[in-house]
């Protein structure tokens, strides 16, 4: 979501925000070590945690207007801590970005002087909820084929930019990328990514592009 869609006491509360440049690859914060909100200037950012068998689950990528650290925000708001699981969360740079760290005492203290600050976390986390009914319902599609539609479709709209050829991402996803949010194999989305190809839905080599984005999206529901 845009930061311009935030109310001017938000952009208040980034202008007393730490301005941290971040590598690629880089480690922003853990769940373990979140103490404010998080968010993205540019660039772009994925949330993973590491499973047992070494491998990575990805619940999502994070773009320029996102914000994330939601869990220490709701705390706040609720006065209790709302994750208490016991798996450790990482936030890393995708790219090179840059973020606003919100300590969440700045947070604390521009919340008891501008409640309209409240309208905007409520967006936030609406903004986090949509994603979840995403991912629920991505897991609900009859196959992998049409899973791999889907995500295109949730990713181009948010950070797909219309070029003379179509859309493609602006985020840097390579295939491995969506083969970890949907917790599939790489080998899985390569073949589905073929199959769509074949069905002129997409097309690119190294670069996935998308000539009609509601035909791709109608064929992920069907």
């Amino acid at each position: 979501m845009p930061l311009s869609h935030y109310s001017n006491n938000f952009h208040d509360l980034l202008n007393m925000a730490r301005l941290r440049h971040v590598d690629s690859g880089q480690t922003i914060a853990t769940t373990d070590d979140i103490d404010g909100l998080y968010c993205v200037k540019e660039g772009f950012v994925k949330r993973f945690n590491i499973k047992n068998d070494g491998s990575l689950s990805v619940q999502g990528v994070y773009g320029p207007g996102d914000c994330f650290g939601i869990s220490a925000v709701s705390a706040l708001l609720m006065r209790s801590h709302v994750y208490k699981g016991m798996e450790t969360y990482y936030y890393e740079a995708i790219s090179d970005a840059v973020i606003y760290d919100v300590n969440i005492s700045i947070l604390r203290e521009m919340l008891s002087k501008h409640q309209e600050l409240y309208k905007d976390l409520f967006v936030i986390q609406s903004w986090h909820g949509l994603s979840d009914i995403w991912r629920m319902e991505n897991q609900a599609l009859q196959n992998a084929n049409k899973r791999v539609a889907h995500i295109i479709c949730f990713y181009m709209e948010r950070y797909g930019i219309l070029t003379t050829k179509g859309w493609r991402f602006k985020v840097p996803f390579i295939q491995q990328d969506l083969a970890d949010i949907l917790d599939l194999s790489r080998e899985t989305v390569s073949i589905a990514i073929n199959e769509l190809k074949k069905e002129k839905l997409i097309k690119g080599s190294r670069k996935i592009i998308v000539s009609n984005l509601a035909a791709l999206k109608e064929y992920s529901y069907q």
